[in-house]
C-alpha cells in the first residue's frame, strides 16, 4: 500500500497543483466579489434574490429551535462526532408566528422562510457560548457567506429538516456558508505562486521516474 502511494504521490501532486494553478488563473482573469450584498430578510421573504453570490444579512434571527444537526457516526461505536449544523433565518415576524404555531401544536410553516445559515461545529460552540438563550427562542444574528441551495443538502438532513413542518421547498431556500467569501485577487496571486512551483515539482518528479532505470531506483528506495 504505501509502495502504491508512492508511486502515484507524483501524479496526485501534479493534478491538485493544476487545478490550483486554473483556479486562481481564473480569479485574477475575472472580477472577483470584494464586498458581500447586503440584504434584508424582509427583502429575501419577499421573493427578492440578490445579484451576488457573496450576502450579508443583518436584520434576521436565527430560530434554534428548528436547527438540524449534521453528525457523523463512528464506526468504532464511540461518540459520533458533530460535523455542521442548520439553522433558519427568519425576520421576526415570521420567528412570532413559527413560535405560535409550536406552542399550539402545529407544525412549523416553511412557506416564507428563504434564508438557512450552515455553520461548522466550531462556530456552532462559539455563537452558543455567546448566546445565553441560544436554544430556546430566535436570537438576532449577522450572516454573511456564499450562498447556494438548500436543496443540495444531504436526504437525512432534508427528512430532519422537514419533520415537524409544512410547505418546505428546498429549491426556494438559500444556503449560506457562514463566514465563506470568494477568493480575492491577493490570494489567488499567493494560490498561482505555489500552484505553478508544486506542478513543477510533480511534473519533474514524473520525468524522472520515466526516466531508464529509474523504475530500479525507485524499488531500492521502497525497499
Amino acid at each position: 500500500m504505501i509502495s502504491l502511494l508512492f508511486r502515484l504521490f507524483p501524479y496526485l501532486l501534479a493534478t491538485v497543483a493544476a487545478f490550483m494553478t486554473i483556479a486562481a488563473i481564473a480569479t485574477l482573469a475575472g472580477d472577483p466579489e470584494t464586498a458581500p450584498e447586503r440584504v434584508t430578510i424582509e427583502q429575501l421573504e419577499a421573493g427578492s434574490v440578490p445579484a451576488q453570490s457573496w450576502i450579508e444579512v443583518a436584520d434576521g434571527v436565527a430560530y434554534w429551535p428548528e436547527a438540524v444537526e449534521q453528525v457523523r457516526e463512528r464506526r468504532n461505536g464511540s461518540d459520533s462526532k458533530l460535523e455542521a449544523v442548520f439553522v433558519p433565518i427568519v425576520s421576526r415576524v415570521l420567528a412570532d408566528a413559527w413560535e405560535a404555531a409550536q406552542d399550539a401544536g402545529r407544525p412549523v410553516p416553511y412557506t416564507d422562510c428563504r434564508l438557512v445559515a450552515s455553520l461548522s461545529a466550531r462556530e456552532y460552540e462559539s455563537i452558543k457560548a455567546g448566546q445565553a438563550e441560544a436554544n430556546s427562542g430566535p436570537a438576532p444574528f449577522v450572516v454573511s457567506g456564499e450562498r447556494g441551495l438548500v436543496s443540495g443538502l444531504s436526504a437525512k438532513v432534508l427528512a430532519a429538516m422537514r419533520d415537524g413542518t409544512t410547505d418546505l421547498v428546498p429549491e426556494r431556500i438559500m444556503l449560506v456558508d457562514f463566514g465563506s467569501k470568494p477568493l480575492q485577487k491577493d490570494q489567488a496571486g499567493v494560490m498561482l505562486f505555489v500552484g505553478l512551483g508544486l506542478l513543477t515539482v510533480g511534473l519533474l518528479w514524473i520525468r524522472a521516474r520515466r526516466r531508464p532505470g529509474a523504475r530500479n531506483s525507485v524499488l531500492r528506495a521502497a525497499a
